[in-house]
Formats: structure tokens, sequence, C-alpha cells
């Protein structure tokens, strides 16, 4: 009665019949494939998970209530908000999703020689100067996210994310990689903020000192 992620084939090789790595014109959404090679997404299998999701909703219904449950969202878009405004403050970072409403962030690092000004460009420009920058500026935040991975999160050590290969298409065809932030944790407050921005800026300014 309760869903499962469990998937068993005869034979290993069979995975490949239902794999979508195998055509490399589709692409795994929201999730970027370097980071998440075993994912059920890459094999179509996105209604198959654990129920312990279900459970953990059923029983913060029966002990929280409603109220309880709206409180803890309204903490988190809150909370969220207070993040957003702090990026957006910073030249070097932008959101590339501010119509968007709720407690998730896809926030875009921007190399020193560039800031948050460019993002328009790139939204918007078709020219193969814009194009190559793109490029230059996805490889950026990529590398960072495998800079802080193996640096900070890797080593169990305080809050984590993940990281979006191709959130946001543009007028060029071309697709804006970003880092995600989406806490939901009902202990997640506004007094930790503060500590995420500071990190990921600490974080940044180490690796610019590194980036060539």
């Amino acid at each position: 009665p309760i869903n499962s992620s469990l998937f068993i084939v005869n034979k290993s090789e069979d995975f490949n019949y239902i794999s979508r790595k195998l055509d490399p014109n589709i692409k795994t959404h929201q999730l970027a494939t370097d980071f998440s090679h075993f994912s059920p997404v890459d094999y179509t299998l996105e209604t198959s998970r654990s129920g312990g999701s279900c459970l953990s909703a059923l029983m913060m219904l029966q002990t929280e209530g409603l109220n309880g449950i709206r409180y803890h969202l309204s903490e988190l878009v809150c909370a969220v908000n207070k993040l957003a405004t702090l990026f957006k403050k910073n030249n070097s970072t932008a959101l590339i999703h501010e119509k968007t409403f709720g407690y998730v962030l896809m926030v875009r690092l921007y190399p020193p020689e560039l800031d948050s000004s460019f993002l328009n460009k790139e939204i918007e420009s078709v020219t193969d100067e814009v194009m190559q920058m793109i490029e230059k500026v996805n490889t950026y935040n990529k590398n960072f996210f495998s800079f802080d991975l193996k640096e900070r999160m890797s080593q169990n050590d305080d809050f984590e994310y993940s990281f979006s290969g191709e959130f946001l298409q543009t007028k060029s065809g071309k697709n804006l990689s970003a880092l995600k932030f989406y806490p939901t944790s009902p202990n997640f407050s506004e007094s930790d903020v503060g500590h995420i921005y500071e990190t990921i800026i600490k974080q940044k300014t180490i690796f610019d000192e590194q980036y060539e």
C-alpha cells in the first residue's frame, strides 16, 4: 500500500532499455547529471518514490495540524525572502526566478570580471559573444558548486544546496545554470539566513582567488 523506489530487473543490462542517458537530446529536468548519476529520474521513474515523505506529511498533519503547517511554511517563505534580499543586494550574485513565490531560490554567481547586471544580457541577447559568456558563467557556477561540495558540504559541514545545469532558457536558446537553495526543515528560520549568505560569499571569495 506504500509506494517504493525499489525497481528490480533480472539483468542489469536491461536498465539500458529505459535509461534516458542513451539519448543526448533528452535532458534531466532540474538536475545536473554530473551530480546525480544514479537518480531514478534518469530512468523515467519519477513517480516511483519512497513512502517516507507521505508518512511524514501525515504525521505532521496529525501532530501540528493545518495551522502548524501554515506556520512552518510562512516561516520558510519569510526566511527565504530575506535570503533573496541579501543575494539581490550583492552585485556578484543574481536571482534568475524573481517572479516565483515560495521557498526556493535559484542563485547565479558571476566571476570577478562580471557582475549581476549581465543577467539581462544573458536573457535577452542573441549575439555570439554573449552566448560564449553564458557558457563561461555556467562553467563558473558548476565549478564553484564542485568546489563547495568537496571543501565543505561533503565534510558534513553545515547546510547544503544543489546545482541545476539548465534552469532557465534564454532567447538565444542557451540555458542558464544556477545554485538551488530549498530549505524545508521546520528548524530553518530567519536566524539562519545571514549565516548561509555569508558562508556562500566567503566560499566564493576563496574560490575566486584560484579562479582563472
